[in-house]
């Protein structure tokens, strides 16, 4: 359970910072780069507990001001809610739900 525990925190220090300086790249105009950056954020759920990689997007999503990106996060959670929510239901109540009420009424 410790070893759990602190993998999960060290996750929490690379993923963060990691996403950071990847989404912003969502939003260039070269969709070589786009592309890439896209598929780089879904080899995320082949290797990061889904859990906290939706975690993370919603994080994203919260602080996102470019109306390029939002969609394709958006994409990227919705992609991942189901099999969350069957091992984490109140997560994604909790954490999923304020996000895409937030995104349709703006």
């Amino acid at each position: 359970k410790q070893w759990y525990q602190r993998r999960v925190r060290a996750l929490d220090q690379v993923l963060t910072p990691f996403t950071e300086q990847l989404v912003p790249n969502l939003a260039s105009q070269r969709g070589n780069i786009v592309t890439l950056t896209s598929q780089i954020l879904d080899g995320f759920k082949v290797h990061v507990d889904n859990s906290s990689l939706l975690c993370e997007f919603c994080r994203v999503m919260k602080g996102q001001t470019n109306p390029r990106i939002k969609p394709i996060i958006l994409d990227k959670i919705s992609d991942m809610v189901c099999s969350v929510h069957e091992a984490r239901p109140k997560l994604v109540e909790q954490v999923t739900l304020p996000v895409i009420i937030e995104y349709c009424d703006a």
